[in-house]
């Protein structure tokens, strides 16, 4: 996920203008790195598993940051259509 940066409050904004804490995208990406899939479940849930890799404090964490998760699993970033790069900062290719 693309990043703006992160203010003083703990709020992350990703490109795009998604703003949110920075404890459910901490917990999204540490589910993820365990090996599980989350994905919306309908309009107001999440199906996250396998079950067996959450923990209690997960499951508390995931009630708490349930709206910002669904952000999350439904935040796509703006596509990059081009890229320019500057003579100035450009790579020496010249051997």
């Amino acid at each position: 996920m693309a990043t703006n940066g992160c203010d003083s409050d703990g709020y992350v904004m990703l490109d795009g203008g998604l703003a949110v804490p920075v404890e459910p995208l901490r917990l999204l990406l540490a589910l993820e790195r365990r090996g599980c899939s989350i994905a919306r479940d309908g309009n107001d849930g999440l199906l996250i598993g396998p079950r067996k890799l959450l923990t209690a404090d997960d499951c508390q964490a995931i009630g708490r940051w349930k709206r910002h998760l669904l952000a999350l699993v439904d935040y796509r970033p703006p596509s990059v259509r081009s890229v320019r790069v500057c003579p100035e900062t450009a790579p020496d290719t010249e051997a």
